[in-house]
């Protein structure tokens, strides 16, 4: 993991080189979000540059964004979830700021939904061991694994609670 560039990126392994995440200038929540599109990329996804992912730009109409709302529901919940466990700011996030304003209410709260659904049945691997470190970086509760309830209580406690 690297900061300091002007736009996130994936950089795919190569026969010389380990893959890399490139995260915005110093930002925590860019290199939480580009470490949870990591934890949702499958093997052949994490062998391509950005993943492979779908992307366009700042500026998206209405139709655009809402194949980005799509696209982020799975990615933003884990990125929450990686949060909750460093203790770091949340935000959704609508990545569109020259673009057409939209409404957000419906794409919080299916990334709250999704987080729930995460903390419920279990994260998948790579998350969860990433999740784990974060706990124990920031001391945050300091478990030997995971402890998706204390999470789940922390995500009541930080999220639900919010009028959008």
């Amino acid at each position: 993991m690297r900061g300091g560039f002007e736009e996130p990126f994936y950089k795919a392994p190569t026969e010389s080189e380990l893959g890399e995440i490139r995260f915005t200038k110093d930002y925590i929540s860019s290199a939480m979000h580009e470490v949870a599109h990591w934890c949702v990329a499958g093997a052949e996804r994490r062998k391509k540059d950005d993943f492979d992912y779908w992307y366009v730009p700042d500026g998206r109409n209405e139709e655009q964004q809402k194949v980005f709302f799509e696209v982020e529901v799975v990615p933003q919940a884990y990125e929450l979830c990686l949060s909750l466990a460093g203790g770091i700011q949340f935000n959704i996030s609508a990545d569109n700021l020259g673009g057409k304003e939209v409404s957000m209410a419906r794409f919080k709260n299916e990334v709250f939904q999704k987080t729930e659904e995460l903390l419920d049945k279990g994260l998948r691997s790579r998350a969860r061991q990433f999740v784990e470190a974060l706990q124990l970086k920031f001391e945050k509760p300091k478990p030997k694994s995971l402890d998706t309830a204390l999470l789940m209580k922390q995500f009541k406690e930080c999220y639900r609670q919010r009028e959008y």
